[in-house]
């Protein structure tokens, strides 16, 4: 056996611990040889429409110290490893630096207020503990690994965001993070497409429950949802909030613009807390993350202060005010569950001028058509002056004052045309229909 091919032999036998031993460092894991910073490891996963293999020398190039491929054919500098397969070797390679390190993990997932509710757990933890967590959309199972690797050493604990769109994939996330604490924000009615029905939602979202069943983790539960009772039922490191004999309860004091709410906790210790968000719907959110605050040891003042400290500005629950107009941002992502909350929200609040621009929502397969039509009627009975609908789906919905349009770019060109101002404006969809662009009318 020559040379390079006793050395290939070596590197397709190499194992997780010899990997992470030798040559690992935190913070080293990439996928996109365009992102390279010196000394980083490239991992050469394949997608649907690429192949990470063919840009393994690109990023030896760019400065990475080595390559992980899968393929053979791409081998040959001294600087590839070649292994059996690359995903699973970086999902492994996940899970041993989080047992390595002994950070523990918040596993979160939910159908709706994942994120917010992820930022505002970290921003009330960060007051006190060493925390890391998922940036941007990092919640499938390549963004999960990624984020766990990129986890610093200090680390003390890593909040997870869980998402998913088939049945077993929160329990392969769950393999691959190994979370100690739990949390499902809700079930509602999103992807269902690719779940093919609500109850396999509900079966979906609960795996997260069922591998902290078997490994004796702690769930964190909202106690009002009937929901997520009922999936707890029979466990005991159970703590819940939302309900009187919870670890926190709360209520709103003001959702005309920021919502203020107040939290009381175990004890009848009570905070006033102004947010900056928009939503009585995140409330829940607020209290989610208070709860594992207050579990974790967190002041209620460190809470309070946290809560206040954090700023919206990943077009979720955002609020942008620009020249006399009050706007809503609020357009990553969408499902009939949250538009519905949505809009009900907005409508509560007063005022002479207020728009809806709702965008389509996506992935809901058979269900489109009928979940869209529903949406047109919560839009037709809140008192908008002014509705549009953006996207195909909404072609065949047809309601008072509503402008039905095609896609973003033609919204755009009909609100050019509009003299909006001291106006209240909800821009409400689907990350598809890119809705965020609309926010450049009213600056322009």
């Amino acid at each position: 056996m020559n040379f390079k091919r006793q050395f290939l032999y070596y590197c397709f036998m190499i194992s997780v611990k010899e990997f992470y031993q030798e040559y690992f460092t935190p913070g080293s894991a990439c996928i996109d040889s365009r992102s390279i910073k010196k000394d980083d490891i490239f991992f050469a996963i394949k997608g649907e429409r690429f192949n990470g293999n063919e840009f393994a020398a690109d990023a030896l190039i760019a400065g990475a110290k080595l390559a992980v491929i899968d393929d053979e054919n791409f081998a040959g500098d001294s600087s590839i490893i070649l292994i059996d397969n690359c995903l699973r070797f970086l999902q492994n390679l996940a899970l041993h630096h989080k047992k390595s390190l002994q950070f523990k993990v918040i596993g979160l997932t939910g159908s709706n207020g994942k994120t917010t509710t992820r930022e505002l757990i970290k921003a009330i933890l960060d007051s006190q503990y060493k925390c890391d967590a998922t940036k941007g959309n990092l919640n499938n199972h390549i963004g999960v690994p990624l984020t766990l690797l990129n986890v610093p050493l200090n680390t003390e604990i890593a909040i997870i965001e869980m998402g998913a769109n088939h049945l077993g994939e929160i329990d392969n996330l769950c393999k691959i993070s190994d979370p100690d604490i739990g949390l499902i924000t809700n079930i509602g009615k999103a992807h269902l497409e690719g779940f093919g029905n609500f109850e396999n939602v509900i079966k979906a979202k609960s795996e997260l429950y069922e591998y902290l069943k078997k490994k004796k983790g702690k769930i964190i539960y909202n106690g009002d949802d009937k929901i997520l009772k009922d999936l707890i039922f029979g466990y005991k490191n159970l703590v819940a909030y939302n309900i009187p004999d919870g670890l926190c309860q709360g209520k709103i004091l003001n959702d005309t613009e920021e919502l203020s709410v107040e939290i009381k906790d175990f004890y009848q210790n009570r905070i006033q807390v102004k947010t900056n968000l928009f939503g009585n719907y995140n409330l829940d959110n607020i209290l989610a993350a208070s709860c594992i605050g207050i579990d974790l040891g967190i002041s209620l003042s460190n809470i309070k202060k946290g809560i206040e400290n954090y700023n919206p500005s990943n077009q979720r629950s955002q609020i942008v005010r620009i020249g006399t107009n009050t706007i809503i941002l609020d357009c990553y992502n969408a499902n009939p569950t949250s538009m519905k909350v949505a809009i009900e929200n907005f409508s509560s609040i007063p005022g002479k001028n207020k728009i809806l621009i709702l965008g389509s929502m996506k992935e809901l397969g058979p269900y489109s058509h009928n979940e869209h039509l529903a949406i047109g009627e919560i839009a037709r009975k809140s008192n908008a002056t002014q509705t549009f609908l953006v996207g195909d789906e909404f072609k065949s919905v047809n309601i008072a004052n509503s402008i039905n349009m095609e896609d973003t770019e033609s919204l755009i060109r009909q609100l050019k045309e509009l003299d909006i101002k001291d106006s209240l404006i909800l821009i409400k969809g689907s990350r598809a229909n890119r809705l965020e662009e609309v926010i450049n009318i009213f600056r322009n």
